[in-house]
């Protein structure tokens, strides 16, 4: 399974279905994509915010990914 980490200002079930039907450039080439996980954030800044710590701080991105392979019986490879 692959694990796309990002950030949208979108309602996520249109963003997935973009992704799955190819209307996005860089996630057509790896789905297709379900979604198991996502969070909100009020403003932009704040997600973008979030979306840097998990991507350059492995730490809690190591945590983030073993939760998520552990609820849902996962074996996740990370592809962003």
């Amino acid at each position: 399974m692959k694990f796309f980490l990002g950030i949208t200002t979108k309602p996520v079930n249109i963003r997935e279905d973009e992704d799955n039907l190819g209307l996005t450039t860089w996630t057509s080439k790896f789905g297709p994509w379900k979604l198991i996980y996502f969070e909100a954030y009020l403003s932009l800044e704040d997600a973008v915010r979030r979306e840097q710590q998990l991507k350059h701080h492995s730490k809690g991105f190591q945590e983030l990914k073993r939760r998520l392979e552990k609820e849902h019986h996962l074996n996740i490879k990370t592809v962003y």
